[in-house]
């Protein structure tokens, strides 16, 4: 039995130009807690949204305002690799590389070639990608303020800290937190170490 494809069965909607004022003013409202959304039938009975729907109202809600059309997935479920790159927006050949080299995981499925990936791993890798993004966005800023030059490179860069880097807290913890996105790899010597905690 063919695999009914999850993209094409989540339910998707598009902004339209007639609800963007409504959209705006739900917008607006913010993220306060206390809101309510009642769902109000043909009949005129009323039930009260829990929580997590409201949550998930202004998010669309949100996402619609700013013109971008919203999906909805369950969260468990597998995707296939070419769903994982229309998803993503990239192409089927770099995404079995990214699960080739285990950088999204994924599953073979029993007796088969096919792989499966769970969408939580996709949602992980891309907001890993969005914190990358902003890393480098970050750094291009701080050399384009002190008038240095900065090359962004393709892959990660390999940066060696000195005790000049260490000793200011904010420069040392915006150093680190971009190493744990990935946008360069933090090197260091025992010496250097030992100089600095002296």
């Amino acid at each position: 039995m063919p695999r009914t494809a999850v993209l094409g069965q989540a339910t998707r909607i598009e902004p339209l130009h007639a609800d963007h004022d409504l959209l705006d003013d739900v917008k607006s409202r913010g993220d306060h807690g206390g809101d309510e959304l009642v769902l109000r039938g043909a009949d005129g009975s009323e039930i009260k949204l829990p929580e997590s729907l409201v949550r998930l109202v202004k998010m669309a809600a949100d996402r619609l305002a700013a013109g971008q059309a919203v999906m909805a997935i369950p969260a468990e479920v597998t995707l296939t690799p070419a769903e994982v790159a229309e998803l993503l927006g990239l192409s089927r050949p770099f995404v079995g590389k990214l699960l080739d080299r285990g950088t999204i995981p994924s599953e073979v499925l029993p007796g088969s070639s096919h792989r499966r990936v769970r969408l939580a791993d996709v949602l992980a890798f891309q907001a890993k990608r969005d914190r990358r993004a902003e890393g480098t966005r970050r750094l291009v800023d701080i050399a384009t303020s002190a008038g240095l030059p900065y090359l962004p490179l393709g892959s990660m860069a390999r940066i060696f800290v000195d005790t000049n880097v260490l000793f200011p807290i904010s420069l040392m913890d915006m150093m680190f937190s971009l190493n744990d996105d990935e946008v360069h790899e933090v090197l260091w010597t025992d010496p250097l170490l030992d100089e600095w905690s002296a």
